[in-house]
């Protein structure tokens, strides 16, 4: 990484801010195009011919074939040269599960690996979590020194500026503790973390249906928020916004946490759709979702829930129906704040479309009224748990190049 700090730095860059766009481009938008960076750039392509041309030459830069197709000739994409430097994303999950992926700066995966502890205990996370990185950057060759830093998501209230951990699900037995400096001292990696929602938006922007979207929010299965807003994720100013589940939707209801009642992640959590059904097989009631239980599993989970409504089970898509009647609300109103682009819910969603997505989508007719022609599509996420470490691994590469960024102004500044 550090000779592409000085290639960065060179006399012909300094000197000339067009090659710094062309790769602030190539990372915001992965596979561009010659031709989409003039556009983008607002500058000839002989200009864009000519600094592309030195950036591979430098070895910063690669760009793929032309393919022929019976609509004719793709045109060549650019990206960062492969192996230029790399990043590692770790996602920690319920099940004291632990997902640690190696990718190059074009976060393409260049090795990925799984693994689920006995022990909840955080300090044990952390050095298995450790030794699995170690042991993927010897494997593939790769020296510490090209390494960006390490991203890591996971659930709960933290602080992204120290890196400490105050409440987590999977780091639940020590308050506060800073998984950052564990890294830090034993890596000596630069880390950074974000709580899962965020990330989903990041990963959903990076490889989802949101790319090419400047504006949009992503609702998960919790109902929490990622906010991505002006090409940016917003996570607000204390870095916990999206708590989605704190609306209070009915003045009915138990309390929930912060001690209000008909929270929306209480009245209409996807966890309580779920608890209700598990009463109902528990009582050998009629759904079809007890043929989707494995004897050695207690619990109903939502990927049941969708496989019995396919089958037709009115039960589960009556359950379903109810839920999304007060998301889609609530859904309506961050509409008219935000005014995203779209707003996306989980990939199973697309299972059980007409209980789901379809009702929200018909809460969404309401939006606009007077003509103002207001619009905002109401989709399925392509990405969901499986794309958190990946998407971890943006982090570092992100801050890297913000900080570049920065620089650069900083720079011509003076």
């Amino acid at each position: 990484m550090s000779s592409f700090l000085e290639i960065t730095n060179s006399n012909w860059q300094r000197k000339n801010k067009t090659p710094f766009n062309i790769l602030m481009a190539v990372w915001s938008v992965p596979g561009i195009s010659r031709s989409d960076l003039a556009k983008r750039l607002e500058i000839s392509r002989v200009a864009v011919a000519q600094s592309v041309g030195r950036l591979i030459d430098m070895g910063l830069l690669e760009e793929t074939e032309e393919v022929s197709s019976k609509c004719g000739r793709r045109p060549a994409t650019l990206r960062f040269r492969n192996g230029l430097f790399h990043s590692v994303g770790v996602s920690y999950s319920d099940g004291h599960k632990i997902k640690v992926c190696l990718t190059d700066v074009g976060t393409h995966v260049v090795r990925e690996r799984e693994a689920v502890l006995d022990s909840a205990a955080c300090q044990a996370k952390c050095d298995h979590t450790i030794e699995m990185i170690a042991d993927m950057l010897a494997e593939s060759g790769i020296p510490g020194m090209s390494v960006a830093g390490i991203g890591i998501s996971l659930n709960g209230v933290m602080n992204p500026e120290t890196g400490a951990v105050i409440s987590s699900p999977q780091f639940d037995q020590e308050p506060a503790f800073n998984i950052a400096e564990c890294f830090l001292g034993k890596l000596g990696c630069p880390v950074s973390i974000i709580n899962r929602p965020h990330l989903l938006a990041l990963a959903e922007h990076r490889f989802g249906n949101a790319r090419g979207m400047n504006s949009f929010l992503h609702v998960n299965d919790a109902l929490s928020l990622g906010i991505f807003m002006e090409g940016h994720p917003c996570l607000g100013h204390q870095r916990q916004a999206g708590e989605l589940g704190f609306v209070q939707v009915s003045d009915n209801g138990a309390p929930g946490m912060d001690g209000r009642v008909g929270l929306l992640g209480v009245v209409a959590g996807l966890w309580k759709l779920t608890e209700r059904l598990d009463a109902v097989v528990a009582a050998n009631g009629n759904t079809l979702v007890s043929k989707h239980l494995p004897p050695d599993v207690g619990k109903v989970t939502i990927d049941m829930v969708v496989e019995a409504i396919k089958e037709g089970d009115h039960l589960c898509s009556g359950m379903m129906s109810e839920h999304f009647q007060v998301i889609g609300k609530v859904l309506l109103n961050l509409a008219y704040i935000f005014n995203p682009e779209a707003i996306f819910l989980p990939p199973w969603v697309s299972g059980c479309e007409a209980y789901s997505l379809d009702i929200v989508r018909r809460q969404m007719a309401h939006y606009g009224v007077q003509h103002w022609g207001l619009k905002t599509d109401i989709l399925a996420a392509a990405c969901g748990d499986e794309c958190l470490a990946r998407a971890a691994a943006l982090l570092p590469l992100d801050k890297l190049f913000r900080r570049w960024e920065t620089i650069e102004k900083e720079r011509r500044l003076t």
